[in-house]
């Protein structure tokens, strides 16, 4: 964020030294989110074969709509899908090299299917 920052506001009052560090952290970022988004990209392709429609939420929404030039940085990316296909999901999820965590703790999985 600091990274972001100091981009967003020209590395004004930032010592010439550090700039291409700040620089490199932002790029690292950048490609870290590119990478994360094209993963779910494939994801969703496969969600879409089988009919299962998800939502994106929070963070990763927002950062479709950001500055592709912006470094935000995603760690995960949250998306919510009817209950009565939390599992199979999962499983695809899971088939296609991703790492799940607290598919069963969320909120988001326990509210009542609309």
């Amino acid at each position: 964020m600091l990274a972001h920052l100091c981009s967003r506001h020209g590395y004004e009052n930032i010592p010439g030294a550090l700039v291409p560090r700040i620089r490199g952290v932002a790029r690292f970022y950048l490609f870290k989110n590119a990478t994360l988004f094209s993963s779910f990209k494939r994801l969703n392709e496969v969600l879409n074969q089988t009919s299962i429609r998800l939502l994106l939420l929070k963070g990763a929404a927002i950062k479709a709509h950001y500055d592709p030039n912006s470094s935000r940085c995603l760690v995960d990316i949250d998306f919510a899908v009817p209950r009565k296909h939390v599992d199979d999901v999962v499983k695809i999820a899971e088939n296609q090299g991703f790492h799940i965590t607290n598919a069963d703790a969320s909120d988001d999985w326990h509210g009542s299917e609309p």
